[in-house]
């Protein structure tokens, strides 16, 4: 016969046999032996499909920047600058698209409003930040990690890289990786 509830603590020897019906809930404390089989697992996750798994590794992470600041990509972002990038990262993170536009009092480049999930290109040359200071700023992409490549070879980025062409990504990724920043 079954314990009808556990017992406050575990007995002093195993049960002789296996109770005829599995234990209503889980015990207080975890078995003094080991069980005689193997757990069964759970049924593994299926693998992501193709595309998804290209868009994440296509796609950047973007995250918003400070709110109503021009220059608000917080560390380890840029701002993306790139209007055709702005506009790849909003449909993938499911925002609406709403074009491009020169607009002197909102912010540079890639916007985001994320309480409307709405995304914008500025192609003003000297936006001021203006515009929703608390509700919109920069859309910013995450850096990917930056590696070193084959020193004395000026073709020396491993498959899949590419040389660092601006100095922001330089500077911040050389900090990244422990460098001291001597200039450009």
């Amino acid at each position: 016969v079954p314990t009808p509830a556990p017992t406050p603590a575990p007995t002093p020897a195993p049960t002789p046999a296996p109770a005829p019906e599995p234990t209503p809930a889980p015990t207080p404390a975890p078995s003094p032996a080991p069980t005689p089989a193997p757990t069964p697992t759970s049924t593994p996750a299926p693998a992501p499909d193709f595309l998804e798994a290209r868009q994440r590794l296509w796609f950047p992470v973007a995250v918003p920047g400070t709110f109503g600041s021009t220059d608000g990509c917080p560390n380890e972002t840029v701002s993306v600058t790139d209007e055709s990038m702005c506009e790849s990262i909003a449909e993938n993170m499911g925002f609406t698209w709403k074009g491009a536009g020169s607009w002197v009092k909102d912010y540079p480049g890639c916007m985001i409003r994320p309480s409307t999930s709405e995304v914008w290109f500025n192609t003003h040359p000297t936006p001021t930040g203006e515009w929703s200071p608390t509700t919109a700023g920069q859309l910013c992409r995450m850096m990917p990690p930056a590696v070193v490549g084959e020193f004395g070879n000026t073709d020396g980025c491993p498959p899949g890289t590419s040389v660092i062409e601006t100095e922001a990504v330089c500077r911040a990724q050389a900090s990244t990786l422990g460098f001291t920043w001597k200039g450009a």
